[in-house]
């Protein structure tokens, strides 16, 4: 099948399905960017210009940067993103909202401490020269539970090489060639 076999109505289709896919690659990408402090990331998700009003921090990209250096510093992080709902709203612009749990594990007063943040990426995308990026996010926050860590690294997890950690040291930047070269 060719795209002369394709109908104009077909095309347009199968441009929003590709559209969509690359909004929802640039969320996922925002999660590692994060989880493995490679802020690097974030640069090919936003905007140059964008904000970000991200519960405990509001402002540009750049701030926004170094406010996730100072307050994730020693934090252990893993956010999951689930139910991804995109509208585009022509061919350059988009609104999608996404269902995010965050768990954070950080050094408390007395020990490891566990935070637990559900909530929603609420974003506005642009397209430019064929890319998308954010522009505008709004990071709600829905639930969130808190309290001493249980978790225990010893055991089969002592030693382990595979325990995720911030870049390089995560096993992902051994093992995918793609990120490595990053």
């Amino acid at each position: 099948m060719t795209q002369q076999d394709l109908q104009p109505d077909e095309i347009r289709a199968v441009r929003m399905i590709l559209d969509k896919e690359a909004i929802r690659e640039k969320i996922f990408l925002y999660a590692r960017g994060v989880d493995r402090k490679d802020h690097d990331l974030l640069d090919g998700v936003y905007w140059p210009e964008a904000t970000d009003d991200h519960i405990a921090y509001r402002g540009d990209v750049a701030g926004f940067k170094a406010w996730l250096n100072e307050f994730a510093g020693e934090m252990l992080t893993t956010h999951f993103i689930g139910n991804i709902a995109i509208d585009l709203l022509g061919p350059t612009e988009a609104f999608s909202e996404a269902h995010v749990i965050g768990f954070h594990e950080y050094p408390g007063e007395d020990g490891r401490e566990d935070l637990v943040v559900g909530g929603r990426y609420l974003d506005r995308w642009e397209k430019r020269n064929g890319e998308w990026r954010l522009v505008d996010r709004i990071a709600t926050a829905d639930f969130q539970f808190k309290g001493k860590s249980t978790a225990d690294w010893g055991g089969i997890f002592a030693g382990s090489t595979a325990r995720g950690a911030a870049k390089p040291d995560d096993p992902l930047y051994r093992v995918w060639p793609a990120v490595a070269k990053a």
